[in-house]
């Protein structure tokens, strides 16, 4: 008999924040809650690692050992859910200090980035010197706010020549 062909899996986005580490379980707890009193429903497990702090501005992990919590969420329902998730632990009143992972699903805007990221001022100074042409400008640095700062022109060179004719003409 002819094979059938399995159910194709249904599509699936991912959401990934990363917190402190001394707020792992507060965060793990939190998101249990979240899940239990959603109205969606969560068909796969969500998962913990830990990363050790990083010097790059704009990681999630900058400053800080941190617990990473990726949570799938099944499409179309996912958006919701996994803004309330976000909302609780990075920005809302009572957050855990959570920062989400800038390549998945997340609710970043320009407010929230200068809120998150201490370092986004030293961050867009270079990204403008390096970016200069707007070369780097994309639809998702325009729907977050990330942009080309006018970078300070450097300070002019002094001109040492009247000093060393001065210093010559003593020497001669």
């Amino acid at each position: 008999p002819p094979r059938e062909e399995p159910e194709r899996p249904p599509e699936a986005i991912s959401h990934e924040i990363a917190v402190p580490v001394e707020h792992a379980v507060a965060a793990v707890d939190r998101i249990l809650e979240l899940m239990r009193s959603s109205p969606y429903f969560y068909a796969v497990p969500f998962g913990v690692r830990f990363i050790a702090a990083s010097e790059h501005y704009l990681a999630p992990q900058y400053g800080r050992d941190t617990c990473m919590i990726e949570i799938p969420q099944e499409l179309p329902t996912y958006k919701q859910a996994l803004a309330d998730i976000e909302e609780s632990l990075c920005y809302g009143p009572d957050n855990l200090g959570g920062r989400p992972h800038w390549g998945q699903y997340n609710e970043l805007n320009r407010e929230r980035l200068v809120e998150l990221y201490e370092k986004l001022p030293e961050f867009e100074r270079v990204y403008s010197e390096h970016n200069a042409f707007g070369t780097f400008d994309n639809a998702y640095t325009r729907q977050i706010g990330l942009i080309r700062s006018d970078v300070p022109e450097p300070e002019p060179e002094l001109d040492l020549t009247p000093l060393r004719i001065g210093v010559d003409h003593l020497l001669s």
